[in-house]
């Protein structure tokens, strides 16, 4: 079976390397030509294991073991475990999901009241879901060593296919934001595919950082890295095009206010870097795979390049392909 991946983002590299390692498969890669304005490389590169929706869960606890597991992926992905908090308001399926993550990452998990994390003004009764493994990675890095290795047994383009049919037994689009396009342009309706904008600030910090962590009730998330602390908010910047690259207007500032207000020890000194991204999402969220004709299919639907989902999703992507064979 001749199967072709178009897009080398974190989820085309890593469907074109489960499809290598599978018996009667030929695979061609077009990794595009717009690596440095797609989602992997706007990714924050957060992982864990917990996720509130079960199915993303299971998705991202398999993740993790699996890059746990492996000193070669570590390395590629360049791993750092800095441990994880989640706070968000309770409910009844919380502390089942904590223990799901406790039991199959080895004690790594724990649910707590939210007080008990010291961050200021956490409204009473939200709780926070910590995690020992819990880290960040580097998307772009991962996705690079990847592709290299994929070259080594498929043929990798640094190109865009125009006619996805032509000359293949099965055609992937992975190509995040720029997939409601292709479908468009290619005669198919893109309904249930939406872009949105991500975007993210990193400043040079004092000694003190939290750990990589997600405030649910605030929308802040953040991680440590190399250069200080990366901070964002969502923004509700929907449709837009693959390359927009216009700031919410406030939201950098709103984020910096916010942080200061969670963490009374954290200094935030000079912007280093803002990072802007588009990524693509689905009416039923999460990276899978999608039939778009019986051999069209797309490989999107995540946020921020899926980077905690991304290793299992590819896994159950390519079985699905080579069984349909």
């Amino acid at each position: 079976m001749h199967v072709c991946v178009i897009g080398g983002g974190i989820a085309g590299s890593l469907l074109a390397w489960r499809l290598i390692q599978q018996p009667g498969i030929q695979v061609d890669v077009f990794a595009g030509t717009h690596r440095d304005l797609d989602a992997t490389e706007a990714s924050g590169g957060g992982v864990r294991g917990y996720e509130s929706d079960p199915e993303q869960r299971a998705l991202a606890l398999t993740s993790l073991m699996e890059l746990l597991d492996s000193r070669v992926l570590r390395d590629w992905a360049d791993y750092h475990r800095t441990g994880s908090a989640y706070l968000q308001w309770p409910n009844q399926a919380v502390a089942a999901a904590v223990s799901e993550v406790d039991s199959a990452l080895n004690g790594s998990a724990e649910l707590k009241p939210a007080f008990k994390l010291g961050w200021h003004g956490t409204p009473q009764g939200a709780v926070a879901i910590v995690e020992r493994l819990a880290g960040y990675i580097s998307p772009a890095s991962l996705r690079r060593h990847v592709l290299t290795e994929v070259a080594r047994r498929a043929t990798v383009r640094e190109g865009n296919l125009t006619h996805p049919h032509k000359g293949y037994d099965k055609v992937v689009l992975a190509t995040g934001a720029w997939t409601p396009e292709l479908l468009r342009r290619n005669g198919y309706s893109d309904d249930g595919y939406q872009t949105k904008a991500i975007q993210y600030t990193i400043y040079r910090t004092g000694r003190w950082l939290p750990p990589v962590f997600v405030d649910e009730i605030s929308g802040l998330y953040g991680r440590p890295s190399a250069r200080g602390l990366l901070l964002g908010l969502p923004t509700q910047d929907w449709d837009v095009a693959p390359a927009h690259g216009i700031p919410a207007e406030g939201l950098e500032e709103k984020a910096a206010k916010l942080a200061a207000a969670r963490f009374p020890e954290l200094r935030l000194g000079p912007v280093v870097a803002r990072r802007m991204g588009v990524d693509c999402y689905t009416s039923q969220p999460g990276l899978r795979l999608r039939p778009v004709d019986n051999r069209l299919y797309t490989f999107t639907g995540g946020s921020g390049g899926s980077v905690k989902t991304a290793l299992a999703a590819s896994q159950i992507a390519a079985r699905a392909l080579t069984s349909s064979r």
